[in-house]
């Protein structure tokens, strides 16, 4: 499939991004998967997509307590991204946008810092495993620390959260990715087609599809999901 961008205002209501969804998930690692919406409201929803081992939940809403944004519950476990609280205002977490791609989707949220009220980018990436199931993998800490220090793959299989501490280079003259790497109960699980830059042309600023050689990927400049 060609890789195809979803565009919108900063919302919590992912109706318009469901339906994108469904209507783009023909030929995508989505289309053999589940894709459900609870009920949109102006504060939030929640969206679900289930294989047959896994399940992933993306939960964008306004709060100004701790709640989990995003999850997956596997075989032994539920592992969990958490929105931190703030004292400032009941911001919690808005979708900015997404780009999809055959083997994976990364999402873009705009979310507050923990306590000094002032708004970050960060985004989720979702992909599908090596055994055919949906995983996730997203920056450590909370989603709105601002200066995580890496990453975090989270699979079906996944008991812990083992973050790779990693801090690419941006702006250089080539790109370089490494794979990257889930923790699991067994170690049995990899992520074919997503990757963490060690060194990048992009910014590190927004969504971008990028060729590198013959492949295509999708890229927010952190992370890269092959076509």
């Amino acid at each position: 499939m060609a890789i195809s961008k979803f565009v919108t205002a900063n919302t919590y209501d992912l109706t318009a991004f469901y339906n994108w969804l469904q209507a783009k998930k023909a030929g995508t690692f989505l289309e053999n998967m589940t894709i459900s919406i609870s009920e949109a409201t102006a504060s939030g929803s929640t969206l679900t997509i289930a294989s047959e081992n896994a399940t992933f939940t993306f939960n964008p809403k306004v709060s100004r307590d701790e709640y989990v944004i995003a999850s997956l519950t596997g075989e032994a476990a539920t592992q969990e991204y958490r929105y931190s609280s703030t004292l400032h205002n009941s911001a919690g977490t808005l979708l900015t946008g997404a780009l999809l791609c055959t083997n994976g989707i990364i999402i873009g949220v705009y979310t507050m810092y923990n306590g000094n009220g002032y708004w970050c980018n960060n985004y989720i990436g979702i992909t599908v495993d090596s055994s055919g199931e949906v995983a996730f993998f997203r920056r450590d800490g909370n989603i709105n620390n601002s200066s995580p220090t890496g990453y975090i793959g989270i699979a079906y299989k996944s008991t812990a959260q083992k973050v790779t501490a990693l801090t690419p280079a941006y702006g250089s003259p080539l790109t370089s990715i490494a794979p990257i790497v889930p923790t699991t109960s067994e170690n049995d699980i990899t992520f074919p087609h997503a990757f963490a830059a060690l060194h990048t042309q992009q910014s590190g600023l927004g969504l971008a599809a990028v060729s590198i050689g013959t492949d295509k990927y999708i890229t927010n400049g952190y992370w890269y999901v092959k076509d």
